[in-house]
């Protein structure tokens, strides 16, 4: 638009004839009763045409149903209209309609006056009928024609010469496609160029959308919610905490049942439960269970026949938890001594929340999978 605007005012027009319908004339660019809408530009164009630069716009329309015009003159600014073709009755008709709508409302015609037999008699019905007539010239024929129109006493103030400004010859050859490409092909072809382009900004610039959004949520949260408030390692001064049952599923976890426990066991909590659940495993982690045990009144150990999965588990926990809020950790996961107070506290400040996630941090880094886990972790909750 700011591009069609900046042409017309460089070329000095006052007057713009602004086409209102597609090429093919099976669709107009306005709201109407008859015909479909393409697009709803012709208002807009005439809008800012008319306020920002105060140039004149004449709809250019083929002769269609008055009530087309009735239409466009009501939902579009408009100064005039342009008739190309049709009889003077009926043109006549069409601009006593639209001029209920626009008043005052200017009309003109456009004919091919070279070339015509009887385009001189068109020409002077034109200037008698019409307030405008705009002939459509060619360059090298527009010296004979500007005399020929100045002898009508008002030719040259009420005509329009009308000249291509664009070379359709080459326009047109450069639509032509080479031999054995149909424009089916060259569609597909482009179709898959766009995807293939889209494809590529999406797998580079996704990674760092996605990292900018992680970084200032990150920072955003921070400076939100914990810049102030004492670290992990500092006891949460509350002066009640729930009683907390922890919930521990395990599966083969023999190598690191006894350091998991143990850091559970060592929590610095006034009162809450251990409940080790031991989900059919195949190694020791039953008997090492039983053997912990025996040791610490506060632990809990449930024996699954059958591997039932971590979900059947926890839900066996829960249903023998006593505790009021339930912490889920992982067979070979180790709690930092702090870890439930902080966790529970959150339920006693606020009694809305609902669940509390903790910011896990993996030991394991030498293997792949440690490396992935911990980029993957890198960005959960506090």
């Amino acid at each position: 638009m700011d591009a069609l605007l900046e042409r017309v005012k460089a070329l000095g027009a006052n007057t713009v004839f602004l086409q209102a319908d597609t090429a093919a004339h099976d669709a107009v660019y306005f709201p109407n009763r008859h015909l479909p809408m393409r697009a709803d530009l012709f208002n807009r164009v005439s809008w800012q045409l008319n306020r920002r630069l105060d140039v004149k716009v004449y709809a250019r329309l083929p002769v269609l149903d008055p009530e087309i015009y009735e239409d466009l003159a009501r939902y579009a600014p408009l100064d005039g209209l342009l008739f190309q073709g049709g009889s003077v009755d009926l043109t006549h008709d069409i601009a006593k309609r639209a001029a209920v709508w626009r008043s005052p409302l200017f009309t003109a015609r456009d004919f091919q006056f070279q070339g015509v037999l009887n385009a001189e008699e068109m020409f002077d019905q034109s200037m008698r009928e019409y307030d405008y007539t705009a002939l459509m010239a060619k360059e090298d024929g527009l010296g004979a024609l500007v005399k020929h129109v100045s002898r009508h006493p008002e030719g040259l103030r009420r005509t329009v010469f009308e000249l291509e400004s664009v070379d359709r010859r080459r326009r047109d050859r450069s639509r032509l496609q080479p031999e054995g490409k149909p424009r089916t092909m060259t569609h597909v072809v482009d179709a898959l160029l766009w995807f293939g382009s889209m494809l590529l900004e999406f797998v580079f610039l996704y990674p760092l959308y996605m990292t900018l959004i992680w970084l200032s949520g990150g920072v955003y949260y921070y400076w939100k919610r914990e810049h102030g408030r004492p670290g992990p390692d500092a006891y949460p001064n509350r002066d009640r905490l729930p009683f907390v049952s922890i919930l521990v599923p395990c599966f083969n976890e023999g190598e690191n049942v006894r350091e998991t426990i143990g850091a559970l066991l060592e929590q610095n909590y006034p009162d809450f439960e251990v409940i080790a659940i031991n989900d059919g495993s195949h190694d020791d982690t039953g008997a090492q269970l039983d053997a912990l045990l025996g040791a610490h009144d506060c632990l809990r150990v449930i024996q699954l026949a059958a591997n039932q999965g971590k979900a059947m588990a926890l839900r066996m926990g829960a249903l023998a938890a006593k505790g009021e809020v339930l912490v889920c950790i992982d067979g070979d996961a180790v709690l930092s001594p702090n870890t439930t107070a902080w966790l529970a506290s959150h339920f006693v400040d606020n009694p809305r929340v609902g669940a509390v996630t903790g910011n896990p941090r993996i030991r394991t880094r030498s293997t792949m999978l440690g490396r992935l886990q911990v980029g993957g972790l890198s960005g959960s909750g506090p």
